[in-house]
Parts: structure tokens; sequence; C-alpha cells
């Protein structure tokens, strides 16, 4: 009996552990969030590539995908990726802005708007500087700027709450996406591929202060991403992405923002 209560309170302080390691991968300050009625976003961005996310097959394909990215220079790589990108990136942005809108009531301005303002400067030229930071090649939406708070990062957030003064936002949206498939046996479609997006956030508002902030898309953390309800046919032994199959993403797109809805909503 004393062995079998050992093991049950230990059970617990493992879960304890575990659940408390989960909960760290969203962080919002939930206080923070009352005070936001009007957001810019202002870095909308993804990787150049859609590669492939089955965990068994990844390490595989990742080297493939890395060798292939290894051997083109980043802009023959966006310019190649641009066209499918651009679809995905905008329609990923669009679908976020109106669910946050309806859920969180704020009025949202997109990054082809915040873009043209002449506070957006000093944004990008952050960007330029910091940008080789980022280990894969991203292509951003609008040619807008890359950016992301990984650490401390005062500059940036010094940055941010200066575009919000000199706009009258509450708070800066940077959002972040990666676009991959999973290759495996789908019930009723046979062998075939199913899209999954990745969503990454943080919510910098007008103190320069993060009040939401997930990991990076490009980590590919899964209770950030959900698969789509729809199947891609296989071409060889990769999915057939072409303008047409594509829109099979917006499945996933759309599943994925639900699903960080939801844990937004959950955090409240």
């Amino acid at each position: 009996m004393k062995t079998k209560r050992i093991m049950v309170q230990f059970f617990i302080i493992f879960l304890t552990f575990f659940m408390a390691g989960c909960g760290t991968l969203l962080n919002v300050k939930k206080n923070q969030l009352a005070e936001i009625k009007k957001v810019a976003v202002v870095s909308v961005y993804c990787p150049a590539a859609i590669t492939i996310d089955n965990q068994r097959q990844a390490p595989v394909f990742y080297a493939v995908d890395a060798t292939v990215q290894s051997g083109m220079r980043s802009q023959a790589a966006i310019k190649e990726f641009k066209p499918r990108g651009t679809m995905l990136l905008n329609k990923s942005q669009n679908v976020m802005v109106e669910k946050l809108s309806k859920n969180f009531g704020w009025q949202i301005t997109p990054v082809s708007s915040s873009a043209k303002n002449n506070a957006y400067k000093s944004l990008v030229l952050w960007s330029d500087k910091n940008s080789k930071n980022f280990s894969l090649i991203h292509m951003p939406l609008n040619d807008s700027a890359l950016l992301w708070i990984n650490k401390d990062e005062a500059e940036l957030k010094k940055l941010s709450a200066e575009f919000c003064a000199l706009t009258g936002s509450d708070a800066v949206l940077f959002l972040s996406f990666d676009f991959a498939y999973s290759k495996s046996w789908f019930k009723g479609s046979g062998v075939s591929a199913k899209a999954r997006t990745f969503i990454g956030m943080q919510l910098v508002d007008k103190k320069g202060e993060i009040v939401i902030s997930t990991p990076r898309a490009d980590e590919r953390e899964r209770d950030f991403s959900e698969m789509a309800d729809t199947t891609m046919p296989l071409k060889g032994w990769t999915a057939d992405i072409n303008e047409t199959t594509i829109k099979t993403f917006d499945s996933s797109i759309e599943n994925s923002t639900a699903k960080v809805i939801s844990m937004l909503k959950a955090s409240k």
C-alpha cells in the first residue's frame, strides 16, 4: 500500500510539472487585454518553403529541404515561393484578423496599411539589421518587416511602443506562419497528404510590453496548429502542391486559427 501511495504521489507531482510546462507555451497578460482596442498588424511572414511534418519522416525530409535551400540564394528562393506564399499569407492574415476582431472586439489594421505609414520605417530598419538572426529563409507579406522578440529585444519593444504612439494604436501584432503537410494513409483517400498550418503571434502594447506571446511558427509547436479536413494527392514522394491543390490549406488555416483563438479565450 505504501508503494502504491508513493507511486500515486509521484504521478501527481509529475502531472503538475507536465501541465505547468505545457502552460508556458502561451503567455497572456490577462489584465492588459481589456485596455486594447486598436491593433496594427506590422509583420506577417513564413518560411519560403512548404515542407513535410511527419515526425518520423521529418529528419530525412528536413535534410533534403535544407540542402535545396542552401543551394539557392534567399531572393531566388523567395521569388520561386512568392505566388503560393502570398496566397497563403493573405488568407492566414485575413482569417486571424476576422477571428480576433470578432472575439476580442479589436479594430485591426492589416499589414498592407501599416506599412504605408511613415512610422513604419523604423521597424523596417530594425528588420534589415536583425533578420539575419532568422535561421530559415522567410518570405514576408507585402514586403513587411520580419519582427519577433526572441529574448529581451529592448530596442524592438521600444520601437513598437513608438509606432503605437505615432499611429494611435494600442498595440502592434506580429504574425508568423509555417505551412507544412503530413503524408500518411488517410481513411477514404489512401496514401495522400494533409496540410498543417502552424501559427505564431506576439502582441506588444503601447508601453512596449508583450501582452500575448506564443512560440514562433517555424518552431512547429503542435499545440498551435491543426491539420486540414481534406487531403491533397501525392506526386511521387511529395505532396502535389500547386495553384489548385494549395486551396487545401484553407481548411488547416481555418482549423489552426480556431484552435489558437480558443486557447486565447480560455486564458482570459
